[in-house]
């Protein structure tokens, strides 16, 4: 019986000792699987993080834009025009007052025999004198 009792203690402690070596194998194995993942919701955390901030910058960036291109349009309308080249719309009104005028200001006098002939558009010359004070 004693013998008996003792392979039955040592069977026990076997398979205690066995026990214990599975549950502290499926404690490692539990372990690995919470760090690997711990460090799969920090890089998703991390991306996160990253798109958040991207897209923060890409709407900051595009509102920017837009005001800048806004305050663009505005600048070239309020000075853009004034600073253009008028000679030649005012040429062209004066042209049409006189023209239009019950007495011309411009007197046009022709071109003589003697001068060497001109251009088309160079064969009179226009030149400003006072209005006459007759009606």
């Amino acid at each position: 019986v004693t013998s008996e009792a003792a392979a039955g203690a040592r069977r026990l402690i076997e398979e205690q000792g066995q026990t214990r070596r599975d549950l502290h194998a499926e404690r490692s194995q539990l372990n690995a699987g919470w760090n690997d993942l711990e460090v799969e919701r920090q890089v998703i955390a991390g991306s996160r993080q990253t798109d958040s901030m991207l897209a923060a910058l890409v709407r900051g960036g595009g509102a920017t834009l837009a005001a800048l291109l806004a305050i663009g349009l505005a600048w070239l309308t309020l000075f853009g025009l004034s600073r253009r080249d008028d000679s030649d719309e005012a040429v062209c009104n004066i042209l049409i007052t006189d023209l239009l005028a019950h007495s011309p200001r411009l007197i046009w006098r022709e071109a003589r025999d003697s001068e060497p002939p001109r251009l088309p558009g160079r064969l009179t010359t226009p030149r400003i004198t006072a209005p006459d004070d007759s009606p």
